[in-house]
């Protein structure tokens, strides 16, 4: 367990409808429709983040944005941090020491999905408040946890659905999710289908989304795999741009056009992919995922001080990339590591901070 009061990057507080001062210049921002500052109440705070499996940049940059939000409230003491490396055990375990060690409220991204229930009863019981984030889990808030703030991975499958009927009209079109077990992915699967409804001549092959664990080897060969099953594949749409980066070398080994590709939480790599393509092709991107954690902390410190609270549980991420419509990708930053989030809430210099 790390604490982090003393390292708390400053942010900038001035709320914003029309965009925060992100890396690469996000399209607007979910931070930037609420202010937390409202919600901080009067007497002193502990708050704590913890992770499943972290280590890598996508989550140095979600702690950056749980660090940059509690930063905003000056009655939060102590900002904790722990990483369960893998481990469901350890998971419960950094839960159970937060809440011996007086923690008032925990943000938690519930990487092992119910399996981390008892644990945050247990938390739940002993008055602290416990918001797990961005998956939407089996229980019943108040009684498994406090709230459950969770991304809209369907309504934003119903995006792409529209997006696809718009520019790619007709055709073949598959969806790369995670494990085979992803909720949010087969919750997207779902949204994709009921919204190409509306689009009779467009195909989504298979009866479930493609798995591919996230791993951009597997994904490719998935791919390589549904390419020589089905002889052509118009469309590529996926909840993770890593996958779907890999994924486009299948079309190109087996010398095919480019997809028309949808994405949802990209980063720096696909953008560089994107622009150095020797190929033309329909790209769109629903960004800002890391700034999920935001809207968790200003869910908990709302519960925490008994305050009415308007912003929705659900979070939708907005389509900041369309190049059918003139919204092109950021510039590719080699400066940056390939996995960096370029539509996250932190300014230049606090992202430079949580990726060292």
């Amino acid at each position: 367990m790390l604490l982090l009061t003393a390292c708390a990057p400053t942010p900038d507080t001035t709320s914003s409808t029309e965009g925060s001062t992100g890396t690469s210049g996000g399209s607007g921002a979910v931070v930037d429709t609420f202010d937390i500052t409202e919600l901080c109440g009067d007497e002193e705070i502990q708050v704590a983040l913890t992770d499943g499996s972290a280590g890598h940049t996508w989550r140095k940059i979600v702690l950056a944005e749980f660090e940059a939000e509690a930063a905003k409230c000056d009655n939060i003491t102590d900002v904790y941090y722990a990483d369960a490396g893998g481990d469901p055990q350890k998971a419960a375990a950094d839960i159970s020491g937060f809440v011996a060690q007086g923690v008032d409220v925990i943000v938690t991204l519930p990487d092992f999905g119910v399996a981390q229930l008892p644990s945050f009863r247990e938390a739940l019981a002993a008055g602290v408040t416990i918001v797990p984030y961005y998956n939407l889990l089996e229980g019943s808030a108040g009684t498994d946890f406090t709230e459950n703030v969770y991304v809209d991975t369907h309504a934003i499958g119903e995006q792409m659905a529209d997006w696809y009927g718009e520019n790619m009209k007709e055709g073949n079109l598959i969806l790369l999710g995670g494990l085979a077990s992803c909720t949010s992915c087969t919750e997207m699967f779902d949204g994709l289908q009921a919204g190409l409804e509306a689009y009779p001549d467009i195909t989504l092959l298979g009866e479930t989304f493609v798995a591919t664990d996230y791993n951009p080897e597997l994904a490719e060969r998935a791919v390589a795999g549904m390419i020589s099953q089905y002889g052509q594949i118009d469309g590529m749409a996926s909840d993770y741009g890593v996958v779907a980066e890999a994924a486009l070398k299948a079309f190109e080994s087996a010398g095919e056009p480019m997809p028309a590709m949808a994405i949802s939480s990209g980063q720096n790599s696909v953008y560089c992919t994107v622009q150095a393509s020797d190929q033309e092709f329909a790209f769109a991107a629903w960004e800002q995922a890391t700034q999920t954690v935001r809207v968790a902390l200003r869910r908990a410190m709302a519960d925490y001080n008994d305050i009415n609270y308007s912003e929705p549980l659900t979070v939708v991420f907005p389509k900041v990339i369309d190049t059918e419509a003139g919204m092109e990708p950021p510039a590719c930053d080699d400066s940056l590591p390939a996995d960096a989030d370029m539509f996250s809430g932190l300014t230049a210099e606090e992202m430079a901070a949580a990726i060292g």
